[in-house]
């Protein structure tokens, strides 16, 4: 736990840091990385070639940016696509090792990606050196929360397992008390950073739960894999895409809640 707590001190200033930027590198430079770091991953993950996921993912991740062309709510409903393809690639991949769903696996991480990029977009404003009313916090604060809750009340009250064939220490109380904290601080965040009370808390709720459905499908591929945690680069946590397994879903949501949210 101590690992898992001074990681995430680490890695916050960074993150945050890219994002608050309103210049276009720092969050295009991290998101890459983030991407290239996840294939990786997953190519290892479903036993695909590393070079075939890096390159078509790269292509992918610069197709949706040159097709919406700065148009983010375009680009958070485009990014639908990549993500589920991805999703179901790569649980066909496993099931039946075909070469080509491995590499439409790349889908997974690709849509997620393009949809955080999408969420700074709305968020970013080109007059100011720097932006803390970015969206993404309203996704990242509420998914936080909603992992904290899920691993305090699963071990004060958890006596129901939630999966017990993919994750077996998850419990219905602590999925409870995930997405109840979740759309607890998806609504606050909301309100302070200028957004409707009524998108934080749908978000909020939906982006929790497509969240926890995240990081079970990232638990069934390493349970199918025979592995304990995607890579080994993040103290504590395992591997990148352990760490963001619950972004990989609920930021599209937000995403996609958000650009066809009514404008005030």
């Amino acid at each position: 736990m101590k690992e898992r707590v001074l990681t995430s001190l680490a890695l916050a200033p960074v993150v945050l840091g890219a994002f608050f930027s309103t210049h276009t590198w720092p969050a295009l430079f991290l998101l890459v990385l983030v991407l290239v770091l996840s294939l990786v991953e997953i190519a290892n993950l479903i036993k695909a070639s590393s070079l075939g996921l890096l390159v078509l993912g790269v292509l992918f991740f610069a197709g949706g940016l040159v097709l919406t062309q700065g148009h983010a709510e375009f680009l958070a409903l485009l990014a639908c696509v990549p993500l589920i393809c991805g999703l179901l690639c790569a649980w066909a991949a496993v099931k039946q090792g075909d070469i080509i769903l491995k590499l439409f696996s790349v889908g997974w991480v690709v849509g997620p990606v393009l949809s955080i990029y999408a969420l700074w977009q709305i968020g970013r404003h080109e007059h100011e050196a720097w932006s803390f009313t970015t969206p993404i916090l309203i996704v990242f604060l509420s998914i936080w929360a909603g992992d904290i809750a899920a691993i305090f009340a699963g071990k004060a009250f958890g006596k129901r397992l939630l999966a017990p064939t993919i994750s077996p220490k998850k419990t219905w109380e602590g999925s409870i008390a995930n997405a109840l904290a979740s759309t607890l601080v998806a609504g606050i965040t909301a309100v302070i950073l200028g957004y409707d009370l009524a998108f934080g808390l749908v978000f909020g709720f939906v982006g929790g739960i497509a969240g926890q459905f995240g990081d079970l499908f990232e638990s069934w591929i390493k349970r199918q894999a025979n592995v304990k945690d995607s890579g080994t680069l993040l103290p504590g946590h395992g591997g990148i895409l352990d760490r963001i397994d619950s972004l990989l879903l609920a930021a599209p949501v937000a995403a996609v809640l958000l650009s066809i949210w009514p404008k005030k």
